[in-house]
């Protein structure tokens, strides 16, 4: 189970990963491509949202950035992280603040950029007087948490497992 919650691995991308990794690389392939059509549904329609022209060709633009399309040829964890970075967007456009914060929450658990995207989002639901889903960008944290507790007998092994401490070893 420790694989499961590793910080290298991402716990939420190794949790949602693990059935199409059954299928090696290809089944992995699979998973990424089903997440870009995922990430282009929502991107159409937070353009829509914002009554922004030419909404068809965000999923070409999309497909066509180098990068992201080969993080979709691949198993790495970037195009999970942008699928919920969209949908939170998407859920932000929409005024669905509870929502947000209940997708939001758990980008630490696929990338670790998610520590300086988060509190952008806290600092939007604050500047929107949103007090619930501030609270709420602390589920994820709380839930892996509680789970790692049972696993690594420590409560904050967020924290105490983390390889990205700084400079320390250095």
């Amino acid at each position: 189970p420790e694989l499961f919650l590793d910080h290298w691995g991402k716990p939420l991308f190794t949790t949602l990963a693990a059935p199409f990794a059954q299928f090696g690389i290809k089944g992995l392939m699979v998973m990424n491509t089903l997440l870009y059509v995922v990430s282009s549904f929502f991107l159409v329609d937070l353009a829509r949202t914002l009554k922004m022209r030419f909404t068809w060709a965000l999923p070409v633009l999309l497909a066509a950035t180098p990068v992201y399309f080969q993080d979709v040829m691949s198993g790495l964890t970037e195009v999970l992280f942008a699928t919920i970075f969209i949908v939170g967007l998407w859920a932000f456009a929409k005024e669905r603040f509870i929502l947000v914060a209940l997708i939001v929450t758990w980008l630490p658990f696929a990338r670790s950029e998610a520590y300086f995207v988060v509190p952008w989002f806290a600092l939007a639901f604050l500047f929107k007087r949103q007090w619930l889903p501030v609270a709420l960008l602390a589920l994820g944290p709380l839930v892996m948490s509680i789970i790692g507790w049972f696993v690594f007998d420590d409560l904050i092994w967020i924290i105490n497992k983390n390889p990205y401490t700084g400079a320390k070893d250095i």
